[in-house]
């Protein structure tokens, strides 16, 4: 559990932030009157119901959003604080949920409430060039913590086995006509707030994206060592993705992961793979239906925990009804079938290799 004195101090470390780049970066014809702040947050809400009723409280260790099952939870709650002129931008939140404690189990608990915490410097006064440092969301993959965001209610199992935030630098670059924009990373590694004391080099990462009004084709790359400098283990991971607006009230998804880790001392390879794809359509006014496929390949746990007794060879599929309450607020419920090759998934008395579940959520934006 995360304590009242770290909580606290995270706050004012943020709040302390924003007020020194404020001034910082605030010229003496630039009063603070032309900083714009804005206040924020987003809360989730949800109800899992497994079918196959297993005695445990979690989903399988592969899942780290809404992986909690008959009981309600809070997803994920956080408030932002953001500031920004011409010159710099700077970004603080905190957060708490179930998805905090799985998704940042390796953190040290002063840092588990830690959303984002990152500033922005503009390099070039012609050009929309920018550096950005601090912990800040992941340049892989078109799905988000931020549920709303995304067409599915739950997060695919792409997105939960590849990072949802980093940690490092980042050189942003948007073209003037706004169609291409391009980044190169140096992050403390795979998902990490902190560097690894025996991890001596950062890794490496890059972001291409072209975008129009009614296509989005992204490639992004990582490259770095999950292992020590003793011992490394190279890993190099690819994300494509095409969003295409099919008409005025749909559009498709199509999305590739693929990686590899060499373990140098083993003098072994693995891979990985996950094709997907999502489909959503605006029914009504406030009606929106989605439906996910996807296949989550990692037989021999590259970037997944070992399974007992089984591997993880699974076939996913979702359908999803989002409906409009507010402007702001949603109600969204998804049915998720699961198909492995092996039996995983815990039942009363014997494995299975099929899983049923049901998801009821509340989100809200603020």
């Amino acid at each position: 559990m995360y304590s009242k004195k770290n909580c606290i101090s995270l706050a004012l470390f943020g709040i302390a932030l924003l007020m020194l780049t404020s001034n910082a970066f605030a010229a003496p014809n630039d009063s603070l009157n032309k900083i714009k702040f804005e206040l924020n947050g987003y809360m989730e809400t949800y109800y899992l119901y497994d079918f196959s009723n297993p005695s445990a409280k979690e989903r399988p260790a592969f899942y780290v959003s809404h992986h909690q099952q008959n009981s309600f939870n809070l997803n994920i709650g956080l408030i932002r604080i953001n500031a920004e002129n011409k010159k710099f931008k700077a970004a603080f939140g905190l957060m708490t949920g179930s998805y905090v404690n799985a998704n940042l189990i390796n953190e040290p608990d002063w840092l588990k409430n830690l959303y984002e915490a990152n500033i922005s410097f503009k390099l070039n006064a012609k050009k929309n060039l920018w550096l950005q440092m601090g912990v800040f969301n992941s340049h892989i993959g078109f799905e988000s913590a931020i549920g709303a965001d995304c067409y599915t209610l739950t997060r695919s199992l792409a997105a939960d086995n590849s990072p949802y935030f980093e940690s490092g630098a980042r050189i942003n670059y948007k073209s003037k006509n706004t169609k291409w924009d391009m980044s190169f990373l140096l992050l403390n590694g795979w998902q990490k707030i902190q560097l690894p004391q025996k991890q001596v080099l950062p890794a490496l990462g890059t972001q291409l994206t072209y975008s129009t009004q009614n296509i989005t084709f992204n490639s992004s790359n990582y490259f770095g060592n999950e292992g020590t400098s003793n011992l490394p283990i190279w890993r190099y991971f690819h994300n494509f993705y095409v969003l295409k607006k099919v008409s005025t009230k749909s559009a498709i998804i199509l999305g590739l992961d693929a990686g590899m880790q060499n373990y140098k001392d083993k003098k072994v390879t693995k891979y990985w793979f996950s094709p997907q794809a999502v489909y959503r359509y605006n029914l009504a006014k406030k009606v929106d239906l989605a439906a996910r496929i996807e296949h989550y390949y990692d037989r021999d746990a590259a970037v997944t925990l070992p399974i007992k007794n089984g591997s993880l060879n699974i076939l996913a599929a979702s359908i999803n009804f989002d409906y409009k309450i507010a402007p702001h607020v949603l109600f969204r419920i998804e049915y998720k079938q699961l198909n492995n090759t092996d039996p995983i998934f815990l039942m009363a008395k014997s494995n299975s290799r099929y899983n049923s579940s049901i998801v009821g959520a509340f989100t809200a934006k603020f």
